[in-house]
Order: structure tokens, then sequence, then C-alpha cells
């Protein structure tokens, strides 16, 4: 079975891999902005409902070294998520 780890590290556009995320994410119930470079894995939730933890995240895509960040904006504040990708 192949893990998103796995997925992570092979020759697939960023593009793809921040979809496949999303849609994780999303099927779980969280509503999130990805984003994947070469480096990170950027998680930013679309409502400041703050729903989506750093356990949560950890348990859904299996992965660790999550830190976390918050955007403050007129509309309240958000989470942002960053997963460092080894290389």
């Amino acid at each position: 079975m192949t893990t998103l780890k796995d997925i992570l590290e092979k020759n697939i556009a960023d593009v793809k891999k921040a979809q496949l995320i999303g849609i994780i994410l999303q099927e779980q119930g969280f509503k999130c902005f990805v984003e994947v470079d070469s480096k990170y894995i950027r998680i930013e939730e679309l409502k400041n409902h703050h729903s989506l933890t750093k356990e949560n995240l950890s348990t859904i895509l299996e992965l660790k070294d999550i830190e976390i960040a918050k955007l403050r904006t007129e509309i309240g504040m958000f989470n942002i998520f960053y997963i460092p990708i080894s290389s």
C-alpha cells in the first residue's frame, strides 16, 4: 500500500500533491487551502473555527514534525500548519 509519505517523495507535480492532501482533509470534514513545495507542506484552515489541530493532522496524514502558526486577519484568527518534507 502506498503511503502519503511515499507520494510526497515521488517526482509528482507539487500541485497534484496539494490536491491529494486537500481531498484527504476534505473527506475528514476540514476545509483547507494546501500548498506543497520541495521543502514544506503548508495547510491553512479556511474557516476560523480552529477545528483542525496538530494532533488531528498528525493522525489523518500520518506525518510528524508539524509546526503551527497563527494568522490574524480582519475576519479572525486562522491556524496555518507547516510540515517539513524530508528529502
